[in-house]
């Protein structure tokens, strides 16, 4: 066999970085001994990986549940749950055995910020300017995998002051509750002076998490612009927590009842209550970082900076674009390694930028900012690039025009 048969072209091909499929040039020998390259995955313990994974591949559930109940594991979840809980484990114990550096199941972020708000709405209304009215905050410490605090605030809104019974049927809030509330704005300040105490975008590099583009893309987006207040820069990015479990698990869809189904869990409290959903949210969180899912950033909000004046029945959201993940490397883990200094004062920050860019200015994870970013008016259309969840995506990209 020549040096350009398949076998050699693959050698070159991986060695080389060049694609399948291109011969390599005649008379091509690929390197070999102590001085060839080697890969990120060359440790004989990969290979081991790979057999003790095609055994899992092979089990029942049952023959799972029992093998998780031998190691003290949680046993609750469907197969495919089960089956990624069970390749996490054996994983972290052979890369810790063999000594090998493996940060891909860790989580970059100290702390992440659960946010499910609720809104003003009314029934089979299409044109509804919705204004927030309840402003949950769950607070996760990812290192201990556990719920350390939480924010709460119901919020007045000035649009349509009073609530339909509809809103109140489906959220539960009341009249006199958001009646004896504070403004947006206010509420805003709160939760910044509320992260601030906790030293998040300081001392801590956190993300937000929410269930869905739209708590940031369409709520937090019509609210910034109704009450005239630049969007805060910390939530220009997130984990939608829908596309991360999707991914790990191999789901199409997805919704907070399901993924808690996902991991033998029952939902607890009161849906359409902000708090209990983004409660609720937190538990799924923290069942995925103990499966060994770092939870990447996957979405980012593209809000330019011309314009800050809200539209008088402005009703569609901002332009929201998926995160790729072979793109995470280089845009994502930078800005999070860093221990953030300081807030933006006059446009300026410290510490490091990513690559993800909206209208030019670079963009921090957790980067908080008294300089918020000014709304335009424009067109608002998602970008779902190819993901396992980019139905969502396009679902949520129909806009009331």
């Amino acid at each position: 066999m020549d040096h350009c048969s398949a076998s050699g072209t693959s050698e070159y091909d991986e060695r080389r970085g060049r694609q399948p499929g291109i011969r390599a040039p005649s008379g091509f020998v690929a390197p070999s001994g102590p001085e060839a390259p080697s890969g990120p995955f060359d440790h004989p313990v990969y290979k081991k990986l790979a057999v003790i994974n095609g055994e899992i591949n092979k089990l029942t559930k049952q023959q799972m549940v029992e093998k998780l109940a031998e190691l003290h594991l949680d046993t609750r979840g469907l197969k495919d749950v089960l089956k990624k809980r069970l390749k996490s484990y054996y994983k972290r114990k052979n890369l810790g055995t063999a000594k090998v550096v493996n940060n891909s199941s860790q989580c970059r972020y100290d702390n992440l910020l659960v946010i499910d708000f609720e809104a003003t709405c009314d029934r089979e209304v299409t044109h509804y300017p919705h204004e927030i009215i309840e402003f949950p905050v769950v607070l996760i410490d990812t290192l201990a995998g556990a719920v350390v605090d939480e924010f709460h605030s119901y919020v007045r809104p000035v649009v349509n002051p009073h609530l339909s019974a509809f809103c109140t049927e489906l959220t539960g809030i009341t009249q006199e509750q958001v009646d004896s509330s504070p403004a947006f704005p206010e509420v805003l300040n709160e939760v910044e002076k509320w992260m601030d105490g906790h030293h998040l975008g300081t001392q801590k590099k956190f993300a937000v998490v929410t269930d869905g583009p739209w708590d940031m893309c369409r709520f937090m987006y019509l609210q910034c612009m109704t009450s005239s207040v630049g969007f805060p820069k910390w939530a220009r990015k997130w984990i939608n927590i829908r596309k991360a479990f999707c991914n790990r698990y191999r789901t199409k869809k997805a919704s907070v009842l399901t993924m808690l189904e996902g991991f033998g869990l029952a939902f607890e409290g009161r849906q359409h209550s902000g708090l209990a959903d983004s409660r609720n949210i937190s538990r799924i969180v923290i069942q995925m970082l103990e499966d060994g899912c770092p939870l990447n950033v996957n979405e980012r909000v593209n809000v330019s900076h011309s314009s800050l004046a809200p539209l008088k029945g402005q009703t569609k959201m901002a332009e929201v674009f998926s995160v790729p993940r072979n793109m995470l490397s280089s845009e994502d883990e930078t800005d999070s390694d860093v221990v953030r200094r300081g807030r933006e004062i006059s446009g300026s920050f410290d510490g490091c930028s990513d690559g993800v860019v909206a209208d030019g200015e670079n963009q921090e994870d957790g980067n908080r900012s008294d300089t918020k970013v000014p709304y335009t008016n424009g067109s608002h259309a998602l970008d779902s690039d190819v993901d396992d969840c980019s139905d969502l995506l396009r679902y949520a990209a129909i806009q009331n025009s």
